[in-house]
């Protein structure tokens, strides 16, 4: 016990006040707390200790704290799964409603040839207009320090592989020089459009996985996918960029709540990724542990 508390305890301890026997109560109750949680939270460094130094003994109460750690981390681990799942369901069910709605949209730069694209692709056209302004804010002529260029900032070599035949192959500056140009509007949105769609069909609808892609590349988010929150690659370009158009998408469809669900989708898939492999150690650590005992 604590110096101080220890000496409080023997003072209160005294026949006396009944106010002080009442303290001395509290007084053991708190040191019972403290020892608890001290055979909780220390018991896998007591544990992995007494492993490194085989024929020492320690307290039943480490023993116990350290099962009690596993059972938790254990349940936690399980109902962080299943929440995550729910909470997925419910984001992806609104976003889905969206992806699937179509409603035309008005009083948007370009508005017609974004309408038009999202009905030849099976967009919805507010996801489309949100991609364009985070990547370009509605200027057809833009070109990235990257190369890439247009409403939806598309590399040339992409555009290339969406328009193999076509009369332009995205390498020149701006202007648009015809109709079929990567800086010509319509063009580019349906090439942009196209490869949205394509990328959400990769990822089965999975949309920050997919606007990852769209910023970072396809092999970003491959060798990111099982370390990285949700799969996005930790670059704070591309993580703001999904969050930018989430959020400019949700707005348009004046969702408010999606953007929580979301933000609570992604913490829960972190802690969905991590959490398994720590149940795994305490596992493999107290397996270790009474293998050396037994022995």
């Amino acid at each position: 016990m604590v110096p101080g508390l220890q000496l409080l305890s023997s003072v209160v301890s005294k026949k006396g006040n009944p106010f002080l026997r009442a303290a001395r109560v509290c007084l053991l109750m708190a040191r019972g707390i403290l020892v608890c949680l001290a055979s909780f939270i220390l018991s896998p460094v007591v544990l992995l200790a007494d492993l490194l130094t085989p024929g020492q003994t320690i307290a039943k109460r480490w023993v116990i704290g350290y099962l009690a750690i596993i059972l938790v981390v254990t349940g936690v681990a399980i109902a962080v799964s299943h929440y995550e799942e729910v909470q997925t369901n419910s984001a992806m069910e609104v976003l889905n409603s969206f992806y699937q709605r179509n409603i035309e949209l008005d009083q948007v730069p370009f508005g017609s040839e974004i309408n038009m694209v999202a009905v030849r692709v099976g967009l919805d056209p507010a996801l489309i207009a949100s991609v364009v302004e985070v990547e370009s804010d509605f200027r057809p002529e833009v070109v990235s320090p990257a190369g890439a260029k247009g409403l939806m900032q598309i590399m040339p070599a992409t555009w290339r592989e969406l328009n193999p035949g076509g009369p332009c192959d995205g390498r020149h500056p701006p202007p648009a020089r015809e109709a079929g140009c990567i800086f010509d509007p319509l063009a580019n949105l349906d090439a942009g459009a196209r490869y949205l769609k394509m990328l959400l069909d990769h990822y089965n609808g999975d949309f920050p996985l997919a606007f990852a892609a769209y910023n970072a590349g396809m092999g970003n988010v491959a060798r990111f996918q099982a370390s990285s929150v949700a799969g996005i690659p930790p670059f704070i370009e591309t993580r703001d960029y999904v969050a930018s158009v989430l959020s400019e998408w949700l707005g348009r469809r004046q969702e408010a709540r999606s953007p929580l669900v979301m933000e609570t989708v992604r913490l829960l898939r972190w802690w969905d990724l991590r959490l398994p492999w720590v149940t795994l150690g305490l596992w493999l650590l107290l397996l270790m542990w009474v293998i050396v005992k037994l022995n």
